[in-house]
C-alpha cells in the first residue's frame, strides 16, 4: 500500500513600502533679480536662498536647475554656483551640484547666479524660468514633484559707437578721431568703419561744424564739399541728419562702413581744409 503524502507551501507576500526621496523644502527658494549692465566687462551677480530638510534616512542628494524651453534667455550666458560656506554643497558643474544633509537636519542653501560679460540683455526686463530638481543620489528618485525659479535680468538702454579705419584716435581728446586726406584731389576716397553696439533701436545724429564741406583753415571763405555715404545711403549734412538704425545686440556689435569722397577742388587756393563732424548714438 502506496502512504501518499502532500505538502502545502505557502507563500507570505509583504509589500515594501515604495522609495522616495526623504528631502523637502522648510523655506522655499527666493527669485533672483540681476541689474546688469550691458557690455559690461565684468558680467553681474544674483543670488537666491532657501532651506532644505532631510526628514529620512539617506544623506545626500543630487540638486539640478534646467532652463525651460522657450527662455528669454537662450543668446547668452547665466550659470550658477554655490555660495553655502561649508562642504556640504558642492559642485558638479555650472547647473548641478552634489548636497550632503544628515538625517533629521535642516540647511540654508546659497546660489549665485552669473550672467557672463559677453552676454547683451536687451533694454527692460528679461526673465527665464528655471526647474529646480532634487534626487536622491543613491536611488536617482526624485525628491519633489515640481518647483521652479525665476530669474530675471534689469538692463538700462545703452548704444556705444567706436570709428575704425582712422589715422589716429584720442590724440585731442576722448572720442575724438582724426582722418587726413593728404593732398586733396577730386574723386579721392577713404572708407573708415562705424562700430555699433546697442541693446535696443538707435537714433544716430550727424552734424557737420561746415554743412558738409572742408573749409579753408585761413581763408575761410573756400571750401571744399565732399560726400559721405553710410552703408551706401550718402547723407546730406548741409544741416544736422538724424537716422534710425535696428539694435546691435551682441558683444561684437555690427560694423557700417563709411564712404567719404572729395567733391571738386579746381579754382580753390592750397593751404589746409578741414570739418568736424559730430557723431552721436542713443538708444531709442
Amino acid at each position: 500500500m502506496n502512504n501518499l503524502r502532500s505538502a502545502l507551501t505557502v507563500v507570505l507576500l509583504t509589500p515594501f513600502p515604495a522609495l522616495a526621496c526623504s528631502l523637502d523644502f522648510a523655506l522655499k527658494p527666493t527669485p533672483i533679480s540681476v541689474n546688469y549692465e550691458p557690455f559690461s566687462s565684468l558680467g553681474a551677480l544674483g543670488k537666491t536662498t532657501f532651506e532644505l530638510k532631510n526628514t529620512g534616512a539617506e544623506d545626500e542628494f543630487i540638486l539640478e536647475l534646467r532652463k525651460l524651453e522657450g527662455s528669454q534667455l537662450d543668446d547668452f550666458s547665466l550659470s550658477f554656483e554655490a555660495k553655502t560656506s561649508d562642504a556640504q554643497l558642492r559642485t558638479i558643474d555650472e547647473n548641478r551640484f552634489r548636497l550632503s544633509i544628515d538625517s533629521g537636519q535642516a540647511k540654508q542653501i546659497n546660489l549665485n547666479t552669473l550672467v557672463s560679460h559677453a552676454s547683451v540683455p536687451a533694454a527692460g526686463v528679461t526673465t527665464a524660468t528655471y526647474e529646480l530638481e532634487a534626487t536622491s543620489a543613491t536611488t536617482g528618485l526624485s525628491c519633489w514633484e515640481e518647483e521652479y525659479l525665476s530669474v530675471q535680468i534689469n538692463a538700462p538702454s545703452r548704444a556705444q559707437l567706436n570709428i575704425a579705419g582712422t589715422d589716429s584716435a584720442f590724440v585731442d581728446g576722448p572720442d575724438i578721431y582724426h582722418l587726413d586726406f593728404g593732398r586733396l584731389v577730386e574723386g579721392l576716397s577713404r572708407r573708415i568703419f562705424l562700430q555699433l553696439r546697442a541693446n535696443e533701436d538707435v537714433l544716430m545724429t550727424l552734424e557737420s561744424e561746415n554743412k558738409g564741406t572742408m573749409r579753408h583753415k585761413e581763408l575761410v571763405k573756400y571750401a571744399v564739399a565732399y560726400q559721405f555715404a553710410l552703408s551706401g545711403q550718402v547723407l546730406d549734412l548741409s544741416s544736422k541728419t538724424s537716422l534710425s538704425l535696428p539694435a546691435a545686440p551682441t558683444f561684437r556689435g555690427v560694423s557700417l562702413p563709411v564712404d567719404i569722397t572729395i567733391g571738386e577742388v579746381d579754382g580753390v587756393p592750397s593751404g589746409d581744409y578741414a570739418d568736424t563732424i559730430t557723431i552721436d548714438v542713443s538708444a531709442l
